[in-house]
């Protein structure tokens, strides 16, 4: 049995932590249900931000990338366009 937020996306309660505790036979001092709690609400507030694409990571930094998603879609629309040009002229016989 584990113990991790909820699927609906709220913070474990203390509630929640005193079951788990009741269930796995666990003793747990006050300090580690804090800790259980807070790493509840991080994990939650990272799982939300995590839905913008352009946000770094978790844990660090990485490398940004050299192109906007709306720089690299234009570039391959530009490349498709070129193609497209040259096999109308060579269907042409150009």
């Amino acid at each position: 049995m584990t113990v991790g937020p909820a699927s609906a996306g709220e913070v474990l309660t203390f509630l929640e932590i005193q079951a788990w505790r009741r269930e796995t036979g666990r003793v747990l001092d006050a300090w580690e249900v804090e800790t259980l709690q807070r790493l509840s609400r991080v994990y939650l507030s990272e799982y939300h931000e995590a839905r913008d694409r352009d946000r770094p990571p978790p844990g660090g930094e990485t490398a940004k990338p050299k192109r906007s998603r709306s720089e690299v879609s234009q570039h391959i629309s530009d490349l498709f366009a070129r193609l497209e040009e040259k096999h109308a002229k060579e269907a042409k016989g150009l």
